[in-house]
Formats: structure tokens, sequence, C-alpha cells
């Protein structure tokens, strides 16, 4: 069986959901639109066609969110969660102040 595969008919874009908390302690959950580097030596790109959203992951997504601030902005995959974090729960998340965190450990497709 031939391959036909190259690195120019590979699809490199895909949609991912996001998770940040600025330093604020606004907290955005979003949808955004990845490029992805064409794969080189022995590198391969898998596209994912689904990932669930587990248990673990809403401590990625909404970290101590105040569940009462939640509010949805927008409409479809253009849309924005946002929530706001209590002032003394920030202290213990400096080291994700400011960055964006892919929401979702497994894949399937």
């Amino acid at each position: 069986m031939k391959n036909n595969m190259t690195s120019e008919n590979i699809v490199r874009t895909g949609i991912q959901l996001l998770s940040k908390i600025d330093a604020d302690g606004s907290l955005k959950v979003y949808f955004e639109e990845k490029n992805y580097p064409a794969p080189q030596g022995n590198e391969v790109l898998v596209e994912i066609g689904a990932t669930p959203i587990n248990p673990s992951d809403v401590g990625a997504m909404f970290g101590p969110v105040d569940p009462s601030s939640l509010c949805y902005e927008g409409a479809g995959k253009g849309g924005v969660l946002t929530g706001t974090i209590p002032e003394k729960a920030l202290k213990n998340l400096k080291g994700r102040l400011g960055k964006a965190m892919p929401v979702g450990l497994e894949g399937a497709g």
C-alpha cells in the first residue's frame, strides 16, 4: 500500500479549548484556532477527532472560580465563558496566571 501523505497535504489547523486566569482574578474559557507546524524528521502530527471533558479536566478548566460569577458572552465557538477567582485563591495560582492552558487530557480520532 502506497502512502500519499506529504507534509503539504496534512491538515495543520485545529480548534483548542483553553482556560486562562489573569492576575486580576478573571477566568476565561474559550476556543482558539491553532496552527501546528509541519512534522520534521521522525515527528508525527496526530489529528484528534474529539476530547472528552473528564472530572480531572474540571480543575484545569475552572480552577477555584466562584460558580455564581460564571457568564457566557458571545455566540458559538467565538464566545467566552468568564468568571471570577476569589482573591484569597489567587496566591495558589501564581504559576498559572496569564497563561492559557489547554483543556482535555484524552483524545480520540
